[in-house]
């Protein structure tokens, strides 16, 4: 954090010069600083990102007939940053319609879908593939796989 701190407000000389006994003689991970990235623009990406990558991972598990139909919030650390994450981690499985929202800026948070038991399914597949009739398979096939096509 007093890296962050130093990089905002001071720029990569800053952090430079706080890590500089580090590797003394040493410039090559200087380059990686780079001096043209403001830190809000970064967030900015950083955040839209993930939340377009929760909101695609919920599109997607709803035409996928593999999976249940719930979904589990990820943390992507273990560290408590006050948030609701613990809180949302805590709380899955959720439906498409209970996710919660995209928590914080910087939030890394994945939403995972629950697949249906693999076993399972490979042999509801078969038999449906094979003339039988499985619900959510035929569901699925007359919902989303005709149009599709």
């Amino acid at each position: 954090a007093k890296d962050l701190k130093a990089y905002v407000q001071s720029g990569r000389q800053a952090v430079a010069k706080r890590w500089g006994d580090l590797l003394s003689g040493n410039t090559e991970w200087l380059r990686r600083i780079r001096g043209d990235i403001d830190y809000n623009a970064l967030r900015l990406i950083r955040s839209e990102l993930y939340a377009s990558l929760q909101s695609s991972s919920i599109l997607s598990a709803s035409v996928n007939p593999g999976a249940t139909g719930w979904y589990n919030w990820i943390r992507q650390t273990t560290e408590d940053w006050n948030c609701a994450c613990p809180g949302n981690e805590a709380g899955s499985p959720y439906t498409a319609q209970t996710v919660p929202g995209y928590a914080h800026s910087n939030c890394l948070c994945i939403i995972q879908p629950i697949l249906r038991n693999r076993e399972e399914f490979v042999k509801d597949l078969k038999a449906w593939s094979n003339g039988g009739s499985v619900d959510y398979i035929d569901d699925w096939y007359y919902n989303y796989y005709q149009y599709a096509a």
